[in-house]
C-alpha cells in the first residue's frame, strides 16, 4: 500500500502529546471549584422586614451593618382603616445603651404615611433602637453601627465651659414602665402675638415617673378640627425624665408667620408604654 508524505504529515498534527492532554485537565479541574464556590451577585442582598401595627404597614431598612453617619428610612404604609379615621404614626429615632436603656433622641416624626428619615451619627459602635407608635400600638427595631468602640480617653485638660444653650435637664433616672401617666401642660402667657416667646410648662401629676423631650406639636383650630402645621425647626436630642411631683420648662417660640386664631401645643409623654399626649391652648392676636 502507498501512503503519501502528506497523509503522514496530516496524522501527525491531529495527535496531542500526552502532557498537554493531562495538563489541560488538571486546568479544567481547578476552575471548576472556583466557579461553583462563586456566589451570585444578589445571594448577599439583605432585605427589609415589614410589620403590621395599628392598622399601618411599618417597612423597616435592612440593619445589619450599618455604617456611621448613614442615614436609615422607615416606610410608613397605612392600611384602608387608618386612613379612613387619619390615624398618625410618631417615628422616633433613639440612641439607647448596650443594655436598651434610652440616652438621647436622635430624630422624631408624625407622618401619616410617607419615610421618616434619620441620620446616624459618626461614632462607631453606638445602639439604637427605632419605634413606630400608632395609638396603643407600638413596634420597634434595635441595632448597632458598624465599628468597634473607642476605649475611654483618660482626661488631660479640663473640659472648655459649654455655651448657653436649652434648660438643664432633670437628673436622668430611668423610668419604670408605667400604664397609665399623668400631667398638665401649660403655656404662659395664653395669649401671644407672632414671633412672641412663651414658657412651656409640664407638671408630672402621677405618682410615677415619666419621661418626655423638647418636641412639640403646633396645631390650629379651623372649621371645628385641629390642623397640625409643621415648624421644621431643629429638636435637641435630650430625653428628660421628670419624678413625680416635679416639672420641667422651657420656651416655645411662636411662629412669625402665624395666622391670629386658636392654637394648642402637644407634648408627647410616657411612662415606658404607650405614648400619649398633653396640650396647651395659645391664642395668638395681630
Amino acid at each position: 500500500m502507498i501512503i503519501s508524505r502528506a497523509s503522514i504529515v496530516f496524522r501527525r498534527r491531529r495527535q496531542l502529546p500526552l502532557g498537554g492532554v493531562l495538563l489541560a485537565g488538571l486546568l479544567c479541574a481547578a476552575a471548576a471549584p472556583a466557579a461553583a464556590a462563586t456566589p451570585p451577585a444578589h445571594a448577599a442582598a439583605t432585605h427589609a422586614k415589614v410589620q403590621h401595627a395599628g392598622g399601618f404597614s411599618i417597612r423597616w431598612p435592612a440593619l445589619h451593618a450599618v455604617q456611621p453617619g448613614t442615614v436609615v428610612r422607615v416606610a410608613i404604609v397605612p392600611q384602608r382603616s387608618a386612613r379612613a379615621q387619619r390615624r398618625v404614626v410618631v417615628a422616633t429615632l433613639v440612641r439607647v445603651t448596650s443594655r436598651g436603656k434610652p440616652i438621647a433622641i436622635v430624630a422624631k416624626r408624625r407622618l401619616r404615611q410617607g419615610t421618616f428619615s434619620a441620620r446616624l451619627s459618626a461614632t462607631p459602635a453606638a445602639h439604637y433602637r427605632l419605634i413606630a407608635r400608632a395609638g396603643a400600638a407600638r413596634a420597634h427595631r434595635d441595632f448597632r453601627a458598624a465599628g468597634r468602640a473607642s476605649p475611654p480617653r483618660a482626661p488631660t485638660s479640663p473640659a472648655p465651659i459649654p455655651s448657653p444653650g436649652p434648660p438643664a435637664p432633670l437628673p436622668p433616672t430611668p423610668c419604670a414602665s408605667a400604664p397609665a401617666v399623668r400631667a398638665t401642660l401649660s403655656a404662659t402667657p395664653a395669649v401671644a402675638q407672632r414671633g412672641q416667646s412663651i414658657a412651656l410648662a409640664l407638671t408630672n401629676t402621677a405618682s410615677t415617673c415619666l419621661q418626655t423631650d423638647y418636641g412639640v406639636t403646633w396645631q390650629i383650630h379651623r372649621d371645628g378640627a385641629w390642623t397640625e402645621i409643621p415648624l421644621g425647626r431643629p429638636v435637641p436630642a435630650v430625653l428628660i425624665f421628670v419624678q413625680p411631683g416635679q416639672t420641667f420648662a422651657h420656651d416655645f417660640l411662636v411662629p412669625a408667620d402665624a395666622v391670629p386664631g386658636d392654637y394648642r401645643v402637644l407634648k408627647g409623654i410616657s411612662g415606658g408604654g404607650p405614648q400619649v399626649e398633653v396640650a396647651a391652648a395659645v391664642t395668638v392676636t395681630p
